[in-house]
């Protein structure tokens, strides 16, 4: 005897994937090259600006006139590299698309899920069940996600200190360095898209790229940055860290610091002595 299920939903689930958001493009006319020493198949799109590491971990779907789906091992701006050999159903000039099945804001699958069987974190770690008043169904704050991701607190940067001071420093003694810390306060992973310094003495000033350019939810990375005076007096200018934090796109960090020479000059650089030992004698 079989009886029907309650509450059952009919509808698109709506995966990012699927809407405006997807992430797609068109592959070079070489398609796809198979590295046989690496055990990689490497796609190149040039009009790409990906970040830089930014797709560790995530599936692609090379070439949309097929259903496969590959795993991404790294990235560039340009390109992708695959795990295995993936090469045999990829065609030059493919269009591709980033699986993503997430799931939008709209979706009927928000909310409708209960406890049972599910585990308490999603693919990416975050937090189950998670409740946001005006989307999905709000009941008692309990429903759980249908499917393996849970509609996450979007990604929020928050960086500290927003003045770094490096105080006096001699021009002889190379550079000094000091610590930028970046936090998500969010779920959802943080995509650093850029990092630049702008205006006053950028040359004065320098850091390093953190690597993957990316913060995962409720953690922190530390940012190493530089000073090295190359003339005497104020030295300053602005760091700019662009994220994909929705509300605050942009965060400004002052740099500031003053160069130094502690070098003694003596001029002239000897004196000459002379003793009238007849007058020292009286």
């Amino acid at each position: 005897m079989c009886r029907e299920a309650a509450n059952n939903l009919d509808g698109d689930p709506r995966f990012v994937m699927n809407g405006d958001e997807a992430t797609t493009g068109d592959l070079s006319l070489t398609g796809a090259t198979y590295l046989p020493w690496l055990g990689q198949t490497v796609l190149a799109d040039p009009q790409a600006t990906f970040t830089p590491s930014a797709l560790v971990g995530r599936l692609i779907n090379a070439d949309s006139s097929q259903s496969r789906q590959s795993l991404i091992l790294n990235n560039t701006q340009t390109t992708i590299f695959l795990s295995g050999d993936a090469s045999g159903y990829i065609s030059g000039g493919a269009t591709y698309q980033l699986v993503d099945y997430k799931l939008m804001l709209d979706s009927a699958a928000l909310d409708r899920a209960t406890s049972v069987g599910a585990p308490s974190i999603d693919l990416e770690f975050g937090l189950r069940p998670a409740d946001y008043e005006g989307i999905g169904f709000d009941g008692a704050g309990d429903g759980y996600d249908i499917g393996a991701y849970e509609l996450q607190p979007p990604a929020r940067i928050v960086v500290w200190p927003t003045t770094v001071d490096f105080g006096d420093w001699d021009l002889e003694d190379g550079p000094t360095v000091r610590s930028i810390e970046i936090a998500n306060a969010g779920y959802e992973r943080l995509n650093l898209n850029n990092i630049y310094l702008t205006g006053g003495e950028t040359g004065d000033f320098s850091f390093v790229f953190p690597s993957p350019a990316a913060v995962p939810g409720l953690t922190t990375i530390t940012l190493q940055v530089s000073f090295d005076p190359t003339a005497i007096g104020d030295r300053a200018t602005t760091l700019v860290i662009e994220s994909s934090d929705a509300d605050t796109p942009s965060v400004s960090v002052n740099l500031l610091g003053f160069g130094v020479d502690q070098e003694i000059d003596v001029d002239p650089s000897s004196v000459t002595v002379y003793l009238d030992l007849d007058s020292a004698a009286t």
